[in-house]
């Protein structure tokens, strides 16, 4: 799987999840390693932002770069 699918792919599985009080701003992937960029309000959305990121097909590791508010 390519680094742009991968993408793709955690974009569109934040957004069927739609979780509450999570802002990203920016989702990069390298080699594999998503870094996922934003803001969260809780720390149960930035911990099911970090979840659904490795449930994406591809992905071998989460660089977490969401700000707790």
């Amino acid at each position: 799987m390519s680094d742009r699918q991968i993408e793709r792919g955690i974009r569109e599985y934040l957004k069927a999840r739609n979780i509450g009080g999570l802002t990203v701003w920016d989702i990069r992937a390298e080699n594999g390693v998503a870094s996922v960029r934003g803001r969260a309000e809780s720390i149960f959305a930035k911990r099911a932002c970090w979840e659904c990121c490795r449930h994406v097909t591809g992905v071998r590791a989460v660089i977490d770069l969401v700000d707790l508010a």
